[in-house]
């Protein structure tokens, strides 16, 4: 029996689900893959370019700011001066010699320095000096009451940490 062909009126194209082979499945899985690695890269790029442009607006407005004020902090080196007179020190800027705080001055800070050296410079050594000359023999002996003091040259001063050593009469 033969079949009777069929009038059509109108054809049309609509999406449909099909059953794909396993080539086909492998194919749309290596592209969704690829498809992926790129949307990622592009997300990690927009996030980059997100965090460059808020670091440039934030210069931008901190720029405008400071010219609109005409003044910025800058690292500027200041100095304590000493006045023994007033028992004070003064900070002071050392690019314009600005006096910014005066106080007290500090225990240590009151006694007069020995050798006037600039700030800054190194206080060259002193230079040594010779013991003063005796007679070769037995050390001076000073008596006084029932003590007896022997005396000993130094040729520096001795630190303020060095003990003292006495000598008492043997009985």
């Amino acid at each position: 029996m033969a079949r009777k062909p069929r009038t059509v009126l109108a054809s049309e194209t609509r999406t449909l689900t099909c059953a794909l082979t396993p080539v086909e499945c492998g194919e749309r899985g290596r592209a969704a893959s690829v498809a992926l690695m790129e949307a990622e890269r592009l997300k990690a790029e927009r996030s980059e370019v997100g965090r460059t442009i808020s670091a440039l607006l934030r210069d931008a407005r901190a720029a405008a700011e400071v010219a609109e004020r005409g003044t910025e902090p800058r690292p500027i080196t200041c100095q304590w001066i000493p006045d023994y007179v007033t028992g004070t020190k003064t900070l002071v800027r050392t690019d314009t010699s600005e006096s910014l705080e005066t106080v007290p001055l500090e225990g240590g800070e009151r006694q007069l320095p020995l050798v006037d050296v600039p700030v800054g410079e190194d206080v060259p050594a002193p230079a040594p000096t010779a013991p003063a000359r005796r007679k070769p023999g037995r050390p001076r002996r000073v008596h006084v009451g029932e003590a007896t003091i022997t005396s000993i040259t130094v040729a520096a001063p001795a630190p303020a940490n060095m003990p003292i050593h006495h000598e008492y009469p043997s009985a």
